[in-house]
């Protein structure tokens, strides 16, 4: 007689709807995966293994066997590697897990671009000036590197995280490192915040300073929109015509973004109508 064939075991993967995810849970529920079932994971991607919420065994770019040598975080876990003892009646016998159940994320390598922030608007001091008041906002980019620790960072928050749920979140974690950044931004005068490069790397050091803890590369971070109040507005619009901002020479403040703050806040003027010319000799 022939053997009946075994049931072979599907290989788990990221469904195609789901390949431009930033991250992705295989299901809603708990996977229970048996030892020697095939993981692929597809390119420009990481597949993370998590029991009780906690990232273990992380799998590159690939088609991977869910055997105890390729598992070693669950493995010691779970304990895999060793035996266990089950009644079987009036009997007991020693035997191995051949299974186990745990959640499977996939997490983009790619860039994402253009993600949002803005602070709070903060109240600074420097020498000479009056206290102030500045709103920053802008763009960048970000990227995980370390998807374990990444998260680690989301599942404080949600027992399933999934790509819905976790950019916008990540917008958020933006928007408080860099609040947190002009909080506790030391400037020895105004101008610093006003120009535009100088203003992205005193957030920069914090920002990036916070998303390495998760695993998380900020890229290309800039302030692209600088607000403050009308008198200290005012104070930068006479020092750009009278040509005293430092950092500005007048062609770059004709084009700095910030530059445009400034009429925003103006009240609007009359403008000169040059009257058209009469030739008083015609009939």
């Amino acid at each position: 007689m022939f053997k009946k064939k075994e049931k072979e075991e599907a290989i788990l993967g990221l469904p195609e709807k789901f390949t431009n995810a930033f991250i992705q849970p295989l299901s809603s529920n708990l996977i229970e995966v048996k030892l020697g079932q095939k993981l692929k994971v597809p390119a420009n991607y990481w597949a993370v293994i998590v029991v009780n919420d906690k990232p273990q065994d992380v799998f590159t770019e690939g088609e991977w066997e869910l055997i105890i040598p390729n598992l070693p975080r669950v493995t010691n876990t779970l304990k895999l590697d060793k035996s266990k003892v089950v009644k079987s009646g009036s009997k007991q016998e020693l035997v191995f897990q051949n299974s186990f159940k745990c959640d499977i994320y996939f997490v983009s390598k790619e860039i994402f671009i253009n993600q949002q922030w803005e602070t709070n608007l903060i109240y600074k001091k420097a020498k000479g000036y009056k206290r102030f008041g500045v709103l920053l906002s802008g763009e960048c980019d970000i990227q995980c590197v370390e998807p374990a620790k990444m998260i680690s960072l989301l599942k404080l928050e949600w027992a399933k995280i999934d790509n819905t749920k976790a950019l916008p979140r990540i917008r958020k974690y933006l928007c408080d490192f860099a609040n947190e950044g002009l909080d506790w931004a030391k400037i020895s005068k105004p101008h610093e915040l006003y120009n535009q490069e100088n203003a992205s790397k005193i957030l920069l050091a914090r920002v990036e300073k916070n998303f390495n803890k998760y695993g998380i590369k900020v890229i290309n971070f800039r302030v692209k929109k600088a607000e403050f109040g009308r008198e200290m507005m005012a104070m930068f619009e006479q020092e750009l015509r009278d040509n005293k901002l430092n950092g500005f020479n007048q062609a770059e403040a004709k084009t700095n973004p910030f530059e445009q703050l400034a009429n925003q806040n103006k009240k609007s003027e009359e403008k000169a109508i040059e009257l058209p010319k009469i030739n008083l000799n015609s009939n």
